[in-house]
Parts: C-alpha cells; structure tokens; sequence
C-alpha cells in the first residue's frame, strides 16, 4: 500500500454535497482508505471548466494500491459532477 495525496475538484451548486459524498463512496468502493481529509472548500477556477468557474476542492490524504488508483481514475471520468481530479504519491517522510 502506498500513501497518496489525492486532489478532486466537484462541481458546485444544488449537489455540491451529494458530489462530496459521491467521492467518498467511489474511494470505498475501490478499497482506499481515507487517512485525513484537509477540504479547501469552494474556490475560484484559474480557468472555466465545463462553463463552471468555481468549485468545490477536496484535498485527502489516502492509502491505496497503484491498481486501486487506476480503477479510480476510470470511474472518476465516468462520473459528470467531478470537473477535474489528481492522485500523486506522496513522498515518505525521512528521520534522521
């Protein structure tokens, strides 16, 4: 299991908070695991998506197999409400 940092960006409105919750039953349904959730809230776009020029930013530390992340991102483009989403490795911290 690897440690990831995981950037979604869902559109805002009506179902802002149906689309929030709609990540998190995709991330369980794939087997990921949520270790903190630091959401940024509604913020402006550098650029219109979708003709949408806010949304909603949810930044979350999880923990999931490379596979697991894949299968991820596959279902993440199938799903309208999410405009834009990242999944990075995060680096392992080093103690002396």
């Amino acid at each position: 299991m690897r440690i990831y940092e995981l950037t979604v960006i869902v559109r805002t409105g009506a179902k802002t908070e149906e689309s929030k919750t709609a990540v998190k039953n995709i991330l369980s349904k794939s087997g990921i695991t949520t270790k903190e959730d630091f959401s940024w809230g509604l913020k402006r776009l550098a650029y219109a998506i979708d003709e949408e020029k806010d949304g909603y930013y949810l930044n979350l530390i999880v923990d999931a197999e490379p596979k697991a992340i894949a299968a991820l991102d596959a279902e993440f483009r199938l799903n309208r409400e999410i405009l834009r989403h990242m999944a990075v490795v995060r680096p392992a911290v080093k103690t002396a």
